[in-house]
């Protein structure tokens, strides 16, 4: 920007959600352009980190969704929810897990004098020996749903009736990851692949010499092929932005492609609510 940044007059931002964090805000600071135009699929509606890059970037002026893109710049699509069940042990512990969490949140907000947000609890939790305990609980109880054994189930099940699609499998951690890979022969990219694997892995996808990768977050961004046809989401965090960057993976237009999506979510879970927010905002 130093050495370039005086010779445009506009400066266009790719990505730009990315700049909600502190990431890289120096860097628009440092332009003396007139005009600054930020892009990005995934932009936020929080009121908060619309005013943290309100000074960079401005206001938001146009705007189009999933459903006004469908079936025109994206490829039409169908979203099927399938719901699962953990075991009966898996739930018995699940429950007591967020229980146990659930029960110092309550606690916290009755002594605090004003309601808490997500973040001051998150903040106050980590401050103590009981709240790094009751985070331990959540972490816990959000193992058990990410690695829910009937996912593997169901998944296999998926595979096997679309085995002429193009999928691709997201899973909320690598561990889950590592587990389909090993179960049902898919090849995996995660964080340890090296950029020389992932490029001969990716090359091979869309060669039509694999079906099928799965991966946890590597490819939610910057990953192109248009071939892809399908989504198989078995875990991830409950956010929107990471909703629509799986989802947009397997967008890209052709003639006469109908994309699908599946989401497997686990019954009597935090999934449910995670699911019904992100699919109706």
């Amino acid at each position: 920007m130093a050495q370039v940044g005086d010779l445009f007059d506009l400066v266009i931002v790719d990505e730009a959600h990315h700049f909600i964090s502190d990431y890289g805000r120096e860097i628009l600071e440092m332009s003396p352009s007139s005009q600054i135009l930020g892009l990005s699929a995934t932009f936020t509606d929080d009121v908060s980190e619309l005013k943290k890059v309100k000074p960079y970037l401005g206001d938001v002026v146009y705007k189009l969704s999933l459903l006004d893109l469908k079936g025109k710049v994206l490829a039409n699509y169908k979203h099927i929810i399938q719901e699962v069940s953990l075991s009966s042990a898996d739930q018995f512990f699940y429950n007591k897990k967020m229980q146990d969490f659930k029960s110092l949140i309550d606690k916290l907000q009755s002594d605090s004098e004003n309601l808490l947000n997500k973040k001051e609890i998150f903040q106050l939790l980590l401050k103590s020996n009981k709240g790094k305990q009751a985070l331990s609980c959540l972490h816990q109880a959000k193992a058990i749903v990410a690695r829910c054994d009937s996912k593997i189930i169901y998944l296999n099940e998926l595979l096997l009736r679309f085995r002429h699609k193009k999928i691709l499998i997201y899973t909320a951690d690598t561990i889950m990851a590592m587990r389909v890979a090993k179960n049902l022969f898919i090849m995996p990219i995660t964080a340890q692949t090296t950029q020389k694997q992932r490029k001969i892995i990716i090359e091979s996808f869309k060669r039509n010499e694999i079906g099928a990768l799965v991966t946890c977050k590597v490819l939610n961004e910057g990953f192109d092929v248009p071939n892809a046809d399908m989504a198989i989401i078995i875990g991830g965090t409950q956010g929107r932005r990471e909703h629509v960057q799986r989802i947009g993976r397997i967008l890209r237009p052709s003639e006469g492609k109908v994309a699908i999506v599946y989401e497997l979510i686990c019954k009597g879970t935090f999934e449910i609510h995670h699911s019904n927010l992100r699919n109706t905002n």
